[in-house]
């Protein structure tokens, strides 16, 4: 839609062409354009995004809802290639209806549109496959537990783990979109370093504070090393020995969050 001849076609189609009894399109016969150009106008400017007419699109992201959700702005030009579409329409049918005898002109527009989409094709990316081995591991293991994929990144190498999902059904942590938790970033950040200590404990408490770490950690570490010296309770021989282990662990885990 955003080749150059539809582009030169879409001007006469506001100035010139008039549309009769579009069922479905316009409100008895009203012209076409009267819709089209305003709308196309408006997503032209919502596709500058806040860097463009920033008041209009201040005012249009503060009265619609679900604008805070919109991660790209350009997206909204597919809007307005829609509409030039429309306009250059109206602008071929213009040409039908003041020149009949010259249909072939229009013809010759719509060939030189057409010759002009026929420069080539896109390159996709390869197609992902359907099964992995992982995705197949993971639907067989029990629990309901989310699935993490690494490495993590809030955006980026996230898509293969997405994919993953349809297969195995489970929640996952990685992921993008246009709305994040205000803690994802600091929650990938932790993440990343897995198996460490600290990001263990955001997969269970992932809206912890990290400057609360420390106190928790400290806790766990004198809590551990004061009950690891008492008397072994009866019928439980081993658990202070296990408790001092504990101890030993929170302490080298404080020691290292300190440096």
């Amino acid at each position: 839609m955003d080749g150059l001849r539809v582009i030169e076609l879409a001007p006469p189609g506001p100035l010139r062409g008039r549309v009769r009894q579009m069922a479905g399109f316009t409100e008895r016969g009203a012209p076409l354009r009267r819709h089209e150009v305003p709308i196309a106008g408006l997503v032209v400017v919502l596709s500058l995004g806040p860097e463009g007419i920033a008041p209009l699109y201040r005012l249009v992201y503060d009265a619609l809802f679900g604008m805070a959700a919109i991660r790209a702005t350009p997206r909204f030009s597919v809007l307005a290639l829609c509409g030039i579409a429309v306009l250059a329409a109206i602008a071929i049918r213009s040409l039908e209806e003041r020149w009949p005898r010259l249909r072939v002109l229009a013809g010759v527009t719509i060939a030189l549109t057409a010759l002009e989409y026929s420069n080539g094709a896109i390159a996709l990316p390869e197609a992902p496959a359907l099964t992995t081995d992982v995705g197949r591991w993971i639907r067989t293991q029990p629990g309901t537990g989310a699935v993490i994929c690494l490495p993590i990144g809030v955006f980026s190498g996230n898509t293969p783990c997405m994919l993953e999902s349809l297969e195995h059904r489970r929640s996952i942590v990685n992921g993008y979109s246009g709305v994040m938790p205000p803690f994802y970033e600091a929650l990938v950040d932790t993440m990343s370093r897995l198996p460490s200590p600290e990001s263990l404990l955001a997969s269970f408490y992932p809206e912890a504070p990290a400057d609360r770490v420390v106190p928790v950690v400290a806790a766990l570490a004198g809590y551990f090393t004061r009950v690891a010296l008492l008397p072994a309770p009866d019928g439980l021989p081993t658990l202070r020995a296990h408790q001092a282990a504990c101890g030993r662990a929170s302490r080298e885990w404080l020691a290292r969050l300190l440096r």
